[in-house]
């Protein structure tokens, strides 16, 4: 089968098909060219015979005619045979004789047959006659004459031969020449081939080399290297941006990888430590939500420039998505090294930005771990490096270091999310109501209702416990739901009593911003019958600044609705204002209680002060919070506020001791010394 795959292999070359096409050519026109080139001189030779012939036979009859009366008959045909040109002669005289050589036979030659074309009768012979005439035109013969084509016949064959060989020669030569040039072809365009394979290979660093003499040739080759080139810068952009961040230009989780690993090689073979630090920008989706994502980006770029600028040239950082970063430092001589890089990048982050006429300063929380310490491999060390920063966002220190009890915290998250979800799901949560009391007249005006999860082994566990990681994981939706409808439902229980109290209930920032809200509290307020203006939803100035557009669409059909709003933790967020909520449809003002707890000190009562006259001036009522010393209820009192809400007052209570406690005696309840007010 390996010579007939080679011999199909060579057909099917470009140096094969020239041969073959140069031998189908060839076949075609040689033999019409040899053709006509043999009939030509074959033509030649026999004209040139016949016109010697004719102009021999015209002499010698000339000849006969003048010496016809020296010689006689006899001796002229001898004469005329020994020329060696005519092999015939005979002469008939007048009268029918003839005279022949004597030492011939002329019976041997044939019977004469005078020949008008060579070799018209096949005898070798060009039989002639001529009339013998003298001067006065007198018939005296005629002269018949043979004459040996022999010799012009061979000068044809000779002709035939040398012309074959020529042929063959021509031919030989030009298969040479044909198999030299499709060789030649055939070997440039291999080297062209082979530099194609080496770019289709992916081999295009080393610049192509396609040597040849042929221009058509040179100019692809030439092409190829442009294409190739073009291959080379674009490889090198594509690689880029596969490995680098298009916002800010910072290498992404991949190349974080791979620098991670390289760091580790190096550093265990010198013996040295590498560092990972994991960050998280806060407050960045404040900014993000409030102002657009255009703004967010161009915060990203500005903040990526100042982490690059409070680093070293050696020291790696990427942006993993989002407002989150990581920076590797290579050999690191000892963990304060780390800190102090640490430091340097909250020093830096802490100095304002500057952005579409807005003044931002923007946090960071950093988590610190150490390779080989802490991990051994990327996922580890990253994993424990995250562990670190969600520690350093909860205790707001700014940065921490990772030590393993970071794991058990990070074990007992996970563990408790499951049991949050299972506990919605199966009505294990409860809620405590705590009154809200109006300072003109001592009454309960409302309540406010307060989640608790009893938990099966940890007990009865308070909103900080678990509300923080339920808006986390996105577990606040449901839950805000389960709230809503057994608030609703324990208000329609008491109006049933004739205890007619509405409810208040927090809303987060993500429940604030959820598509649905509106629907779903329409859908409980219908479902359990209960007049609109019996729940109050309380949210923060956070929430509502998050996205001030969604925010005022949201409140304002909820309002229309009938439900009541108010404004909860009052100053905690320094960038708000009342001067903005007076645009929003709220009906109440409520203090935080981290100001209201502290009234002792100046700032903060003439911060509560200035909250109460504001409201005021603005038609709002004010509700403070964290009442938990009768100065502070004194105080609040003197300074005008409308309501007051604290453990000085009642401690949040389950719906059923609320109901004992409110159906005990009337007194004024901000006057400890009645009896309900003692219980």
């Amino acid at each position: 089968m390996a010579r007939p795959n080679r011999v199909k292999a060579f057909l099917t070359s470009l140096t094969g098909r020239l041969i073959l096409g140069m031998l189908a050519i060839h076949a075609l026109l040689l033999p019409l060219l040899f053709g006509g080139v043999m009939f030509f001189i074959k033509e030649g030779y026999q004209t040139q015979f016949i016109q010697h012939v004719r102009s021999n036979s015209q002499l010698l009859a000339a000849l006969f005619t003048e010496e016809m009366a020296q010689k006689s008959p006899e001796e002229m045909v001898s004469d005329a045979l020994q020329s060696g040109q005519v092999i015939f002669a005979q002469i008939m005289t007048p009268d029918g004789q003839t005279v022949n050589l004597k030492n011939i036979d002329n019976a041997e030659l044939g019977e004469f047959k005078e020949d008008f074309f060579f070799g018209q009768h096949g005898d070798m012979v060009y039989d002639i006659s001529v009339t013998l005439q003298d001067k006065d035109g007198n018939v005296k013969g005629t002269l018949r004459l043979g004459y040996d084509e022999g010799p012009t016949q061979e000068q044809i064959k000779t002709a035939y031969r040398r012309g074959l060989y020529l042929v063959l020669a021509y031919g030989l030569l030009s298969l040479i020449l044909v198999t030299f040039s499709g060789w030649q072809i055939t070997q440039s365009l291999r080297r062209l081939r082979d530099a194609a394979h080496q770019v289709v290979a992916g081999e295009i660093t080393k610049q192509l080399d396609v040597p040849t003499n042929i221009s058509e040739v040179t100019s692809l080759g030439q092409d190829l290297e442009r294409m190739r080139w073009k291959l080379v810068h674009q490889g090198e952009l594509l690689e880029h941006q596969a490995l680098h961040d298009s916002l800010t230009g910072l290498p992404n989780r991949t190349l974080l990888h791979d620098r991670m690993q390289h760091a580790f090689v190096t550093a265990q073979r010198l013996g040295k430590t590498v560092a990972l630090l994991m960050m998280d920008l806060d407050r960045f989706k404040e900014v993000n939500d409030t102002l657009g994502h255009h703004v967010g980006d161009l915060l990203l770029q500005q903040i990526a420039l100042r982490m690059r600028g409070a680093l070293r040239e050696s020291d790696t950082i990427a942006r993993l998505g989002g407002d989150e970063f990581a920076v590797v430092l290579p050999s690191v001589e000892n963990p304060e090294q780390a800190v102090y890089t640490a430091r340097k990048i909250l020093t830096t982050l802490e100095q304002p930005l500057n952005l579409d006429g807005h003044s931002f300063t923007i946090g960071v929380s950093i988590g610190i771990a150490f390779f080989p310490e802490h991990g051994e491999d990327n996922d580890t060390l990253m994993r424990h490096a995250d562990l670190s920063m969600y520690y350093a966002k909860r205790t707001q220190s700014g940065y921490s270091v990772y030590n393993p009890t970071l794991d058990q915290q990070g074990l007992n998250e996970i563990t408790l999310i499951g049991e949050l979800r299972h506990a919605i799901q199966h009505n294990e949560l409860i809620l405590h109501y705590q009154p809200k009391v109006d300072l003109k007249n001592g009454r309960v005006t409302g309540v406010e209702a307060l989640v608790r999860w009893q938990h099966p082994r940890q007990g009865l566990l308070l909103p900080e416990h678990f509300l923080q990681l339920a808006e986390r994981t996105g577990l606040i939706h449901p839950l805000t739901s389960w709230v809503l409808n057994e608030a609703l439902r324990t208000c329609q229980s008491w109006h049933q009593a004739d205890i007619k109290l509405p409810v208040a209930v927090n809303l987060s920032p993500a429940s604030l911003q959820h598509e649905q809200l509106f629907e779903q509290i329409n859908h409980a307020l219908q479902s359990l019958n209960i007049p609109p203006s019996w729940l109050e939803l309380e949210i923060t100035e956070a929430a509502i600044l998050a996205d001030p557009r969604l925010t005022q669409v949201v409140l304002g059909r909820l309002s229309d609705l009938g439900v009541q709003i108010s404004i909860d933790d009052y100053g905690t967020a320094s960038f708000a204002s009342l001067a903005y909520f007076n645009k929003l449809p709220i009906q109440r003002i409520n203090i935080d209680k981290s100001f209201v707890i502290e009234m002792s000190d100046e700032t903060n009562a003439v911060i509560v002060c200035s909250a109460i006259n504001l409201a005021h001036n603005m038609k709002r009522t004010v509700s403070a919070e964290g009442v938990e010393h009768p100065d502070t209820l004194k105080k609040l009192k003197e300074l005008g506020c409308d309501i007051a809400q604290g453990n000085y007052l009642c401690e949040p209570l389950a719906a059923n001791e609320l109901i004992g406690w409110l159906q005990q005696p009337y007194r004024d309840l901000t006057d400890k010394s009645s009896p309900l007010a003692q219980n």
